[in-house]
């Protein structure tokens, strides 16, 4: 098995992210990121001050009991703008915890980052864009080589780590620059958090994303079987290590990769005596094990009818674990939580499998043995 983390080579990171959102979503390449950025500030802007503060305020705790905040000596953060994520708690937090605090400053098109230690005194009250920023002549000048932890603001994230903002790419030219080791962690509301955005080679994808609800880790893992009783033992060993609550699983690849094998093989762990035979000329079948199984066959399917679109609704609200194959042809998005499982034909026996999950609780999929 090989895991790896988005964050550890940025090349690598955007070639895979290419790879996971084609495989999963391949109509959302064709989005505008102009479209994108309008509808998630519309609806940023839409919220009630109050609102933001307990979203906020959730955040806030949530970064705080990372292991990420806690190693981390140097922080790069920012300072908040009224519809963004608030960052005051955090300020205070870092220099309460005795770290070195640092902000940006807009300089023509670039970032430059100070040092703070007072953000009464270190702050003036409108710089660029309206956001507080650093008095050069009163903070000292950081590189972004010596910052351990990067907090950034977005309009919008995906569930592969991918990061929209503004527009004019400051932090995409920041980070760049940053160390190997160095983390970096996008706050945002859960809306903020969609399937698939548009991803160019320039855009900087971030290791965490946080929200009042979720955080987001992205992850991606290559499992190669011999043999189709490897293949039927990673099933089990995934279902093992962390199918047992339920969730929704997304199978992608070509015929004859062995998806309707999978799912049998994960109905065996789940103690289900049945043959999960694959539903192709039905939407859905249905069987009682540990859990729920509904395997989910969209080979035929052309689009939803109203019937399967109002099952699909009242699936999705039901305890179990839901395998859907050629999930790439259901015509409506699957849950942002959901597991993607392509498998490659390497030979007539060998199989590649590559796993991909969006939540840091998803993590111990990936520590499945073969």
């Amino acid at each position: 098995m090989r895991n790896y983390l988005f964050s550890r080579n940025w090349c690598m990171d955007l070639s895979l992210l290419h790879y996971c959102k084609q495989t999963a979503f391949p109509a959302l390449s064709i989005l505008e990121k102009a479209t994108v950025r309008k509808k998630l500030r519309q609806k940023r802007a839409e919220q009630d001050a109050r609102v933001i503060h307990v979203k906020s305020r959730r955040i806030a705790d949530a970064v705080q009991v990372l292991p990420e905040w806690r190693k981390a000596k140097w922080i790069a953060a920012y300072a908040s703008l009224n519809e963004e994520v608030q960052t005051d708690a955090l300020l205070a937090a870092s220099l309460a915890d005795g770290k070195y605090l640092v902000l940006p400053k807009v300089e023509v098109k670039r970032l430059r980052l100070f040092r703070i230690t007072d953000p009464e005194r270190d702050l003036v009250g409108s710089g660029s864009f309206g956001i507080r920023e650093p008095v050069p002549d009163r903070c000292e000048e950081i590189p972004a080589n010596q910052i351990d932890l990067f907090l950034t603001p977005g309009v919008g994230f995906d569930c592969f780590g991918s990061r929209i903002g503004f527009g004019g790419g400051f932090y995409d030219r920041l980070l760049v620059n940053k160390r190997n080791d160095a983390k970096v962690i996008g706050l945002g509301f859960e809306f903020q958090v969609v399937h698939a955005l548009p991803t160019a080679r320039d855009d900087y994808p971030v290791d965490l994303i946080v929200t009042e609800e979720n955080l987001y880790q992205p992850n991606l893992s290559f499992f190669t079987s011999n043999s189709e009783m490897e293949t039927q033992r990673l099933a089990q060993a995934l279902y093992q290590n962390g199918l047992k609550e339920g969730g929704v699983m997304a199978l992608h690849g070509d015929l004859g990769v062995g998806k309707t094998m999978f799912v049998k093989a994960l109905a065996n762990a789940m103690g289900i005596v049945e043959d999960a035979s694959s539903p192709t000329f039905v939407f859905c079948r249905e069987y009682h094990g540990d859990i729920m199984l509904y395997h989910i066959d969209c080979y035929r399917l052309d689009t939803l009818r109203s019937a399967e679109e109002d099952y699909w609704a009242e699936l999705l609200e039901q305890k179990g674990l839901i395998a859907i194959e050629w999930a790439e042809k259901l015509n409506t998005l699957p849950p942002k939580k959901t597991v993607h499982l392509c498998g490659t034909i390497l030979d007539q026996e060998r199989r590649k499998w590559s796993l991909f999950t969006p939540l840091r609780n998803q993590l111990t999929l990936h520590q499945a043995k073969k």
